[in-house]
């Protein structure tokens, strides 16, 4: 568990440390535009609408410095409990939900995707995510996963799109809010791999 450790608080330190420095990098769109390829290859973001569903399991919220080991074990615990749903839509992919409405820390919902059949175990929790368009990455095995969010954030600033936010709440991300990933159940704790995918609207035209 010592490299899930590391990739949480590697995390962590995203989320925490980098933001303070991405409020003052002034980037050149020339730069940025590399970021549609990994590898000088494949691009490495779509854009997908998915639509509205319903998912169960447990729920986190503290502070940055509180993620390790306090959301490892929330995440340990989903999936241990991932059997009690029996109405999972895919059962080889567990949802962690970060929403930025705390300030220094964020709101993290350990889930699975349900049909509405699925009623709710004893200390669950259940959320309905909106139908949302997203920009989707993929964050490869070997990866630094700050090196992942940063180019994430830097190709968003030179795009076309926003990060996306619900009226009337509070966030304390300026930059990515919202932040969807979607891990496989066959991931190597190790070394893991997982989809990110980030609410986003079209810019305004000013």
């Amino acid at each position: 568990m010592l490299k899930l450790n590391m990739v949480l608080d590697e995390k962590a330190g995203y989320l925490n440390g980098n933001l303070a420095r991405l409020r003052t990098n002034s980037i050149k769109q020339k730069q940025l535009s590399r970021h549609w390829k990994r590898g000088g290859n494949n691009l490495s973001y779509k854009i997908i609408t998915l639509p509205s569903y319903r998912a169960v399991g447990l729920k986190w919220e503290g502070t940055f410095s509180e993620i390790v080991p306090n959301l490892k074990n929330v995440i340990q615990q989903a999936k241990d409990r991932a059997d009690e749903l029996e109405n999972k839509v895919n059962p080889n992919v567990q949802l962690g939900l970060s929403y930025h409405v705390i300030e220094n820390g964020f709101a993290h919902y350990a889930v699975y995707e349900v049909s509405e059949e699925q009623e709710i175990p004893e200390g669950m929790i259940e959320i309905t995510v909106p139908e949302w368009t997203y920009v989707m990455t993929t964050h490869n095995k070997g990866e630094d996963i700050q090196k992942t969010y940063t180019d994430l954030h830097q190709w968003l600033f030179a795009s076309d799109y926003t990060a996306f936010r619900e009226a009337g709440v509070e966030y304390y991300d300026p930059y990515m809010p919202i932040k969807h990933e979607y891990y496989p159940a066959n991931q190597d704790p190790n070394d893991p791999h997982l989809d990110i995918y980030i609410p986003i609207v079209k810019k305004m035209l000013t």
